[in-house]
């Protein structure tokens, strides 16, 4: 049997049209393994990459306002408790509940963000959002913690006239 595919082989490779066709054939042949193999799957990701770029870029902003929100969050909730005569005490615990208000508020706002952007999140993305709702939820509960604690230790004065 082997004699006869060598032989076979030999009468095939005999003629030179043929052994011309057939080295032709399987350079196409492998340059086409090359593009499906190599090349396609570098440019689908390459593609994919641009597709989601824009949303990543939301996704980024999105995450920068949060983290910039809960800064001016706390730094509202303070300047209601550690100033000494800024306003009546009503109205100061009134502006420190818009700013927990305004915390939880602004929470949501990323949450909804990052529900709308899901789909472009990939590895590198996660964890930055993942943290940044994790300091959204934690500002919020400091900062209602903190009114916690402002209005357990607060003193009611009574003057000679007023409560």
């Amino acid at each position: 049997m082997q004699g006869y595919w060598t032989g076979f082989l030999g009468w095939m490779t005999r003629d030179p049209a043929w052994w011309a066709a057939f080295q032709a054939g399987a350079f196409f042949f492998v340059v086409g393994l090359v593009l499906v193999l190599v090349l396609l799957p570098w440019w689908l990701a390459r593609v994919e990459q641009a597709r989601w770029r824009p949303m990543r870029h939301m996704l980024a902003l999105a995450a920068l306002q949060a983290h910039r929100d809960c800064g001016a969050n706390v730094v509202a909730l303070s300047r209601q408790f550690f100033r000494e005569n800024e306003a009546s005490p009503l109205e100061r615990l009134l502006r420190a509940r818009r700013a927990i208000e305004a915390q939880r508020a602004d929470g949501a706002r990323f949450g909804r963000a990052v529900s709308v952007y899901a789909p472009a999140v990939d590895a590198r993305h996660a964890a930055l959002l993942a943290d940044t709702a994790a300091l959204a939820e934690l500002a919020e509960r400091t900062l209602s913690g903190l009114t916690r604690l402002y209005l357990g230790q607060a003193v009611v004065r009574v003057g000679a006239n007023a409560v």
